[in-house]
């Protein structure tokens, strides 16, 4: 369910889509989608892990999940700006988001804060392909 969230958050910004498009992918970038990755800026994002905190009342619904994105471009300059545009999108959000894109949404979830805990540069040398990797904590509460 936060994945869903997180790629309507992503996918909703306008800053962002004027970039990207509707290229946002989960976990790889996929083969139909790659020779279009290689010419224009692209993300992926994948929920790496989630931490539950034991209580003495049972397991606490209100989960850290950490999250990583990739942005991916044709140079290092623009991987850097699309990276930009991801942090800006998501930092310090925190509210009621919908887990999809209909009106109304079939659910939701509440994210009670974003937070950036890591980000470095890669180069992916094959496909010639400039990466920026985003390393996020989202804590968010799940349905039961």
């Amino acid at each position: 369910m936060i994945e869903q969230a997180l790629f309507q958050l992503l996918s909703s910004d306008a800053d962002l889509s004027a970039v990207i498009g509707t290229r946002i992918f989960p976990d790889i970038i996929p083969q139909q989608a790659f020779n279009e990755a290689t010419k224009n800026p692209c993300l992926t994002y994948t929920m790496q892990g989630i931490d539950r905190q034991k209580t003495t009342c049972g397991t606490d619904a209100h989960v850290r999940g950490a999250l990583a994105i990739d942005c991916y471009a044709k140079n290092k300059k623009l991987a850097k700006s699309v990276s930009k545009l991801v942090r800006d999108a998501l930092l310090d959000q925190r509210g009621l988001f919908p887990i999809d894109g209909s009106s109304p949404p079939a659910g939701t979830v509440f994210i009670s804060q974003v937070s950036l805990d890591s980000e470095f540069d890669l180069v992916d040398i094959e496909p010639g392909l400039f990466r920026v990797s985003l390393g996020f904590s989202v804590w968010h509460t799940e349905e039961r």
